[in-house]
């Protein structure tokens, strides 16, 4: 379960466990409040996004498949799918680091077995495991894929993606919920890359000059945190 909490100044303002599908921040804004920062607290699989927020307009969410338009009160359905996994509900937390030093950012490569984004680049993480901490997760990922040891993870954003539709990895369902807690984090001491865990859905990693970043094929989500994209 992951509830999120709005709080502006010492007041909370907002508490809602999040629906599956939905974006976080999407839905502190359909309550009229801008987020401003993040944080996060707990374990997997429970834990608490608690937004910092300033008053803002009233943006309307999307409307997911099955629940009433707010203003038509139409009921949309989502079209049937057959693939792995049928229409069951999924949820992935994972959580990811971007770690900056000597003006070069480290990256990992994703393995050709990876459907659609074989060969793509991304930041560094993973899926969080059960009982782990967003930041311990952070921290493990980053050192089983480049050898890395960081510190001080802070999450500076939340990306949510759902995707109703077929699926190109059997491992997940056509239903699938994916929430990215994108965290900053130190390396005090980087040294060569190295993919520890050998074999998984890693293929390389390198600390690559900040100014070519964006020359490398990366997955759209890391593209636009790359690009400054760190919007809570």
């Amino acid at each position: 379960m992951i509830e999120v909490v709005a709080r502006h100044g010492q007041v909370e303002v907002a508490r809602f466990t999040l629906p599956h599908g939905a974006d976080p921040g999407a839905q502190v804004r359909a309550r009229g409040w801008t987020p401003e920062s993040v944080a996060v607290t707990g374990r997997a699989p429970a834990v608490v996004l608690a937004y910092a927020v300033s008053p803002g307009p009233v943006v309307p969410a999307p409307v997911l498949p099955g629940t009433p338009d707010a203003v038509t009160g139409e009921i949309r359905y989502a079209m049937r799918h057959t693939g792995p996994g049928g229409g069951v509900p999924q949820r992935r937390l994972a959580a990811y680091a971007l770690v900056v030093a000597d003006d070069r950012v480290l990256l990992t490569q994703l393995s050709q077995r990876i459907p659609d984004v074989g060969g793509d680049w991304l930041l560094p993480g993973g899926g969080i495991d059960p009982g782990e901490t967003p930041a311990q997760a952070v921290a493990r990922e980053v050192w089983e894929e480049t050898g890395q040891a960081i510190t001080g993870a802070t999450l500076v954003a939340v990306r949510s993606l759902w995707r109703f539709g077929p699926s190109p990895d059997p491992r997940w369902s056509t239903n699938l919920h994916a929430i990215r807690l994108i965290h900053t984090a130190t390396c005090a001491a980087p040294v060569e890359p190295v993919v520890h865990d050998v074999g998984g859905s890693t293929a390389a990693t390198r600390w690559v000059p900040w100014a070519q970043r964006l020359n490398l094929p990366l997955v759209p989500w890391a593209r636009l945190v790359l690009t400054g994209d760190l919007r809570p």
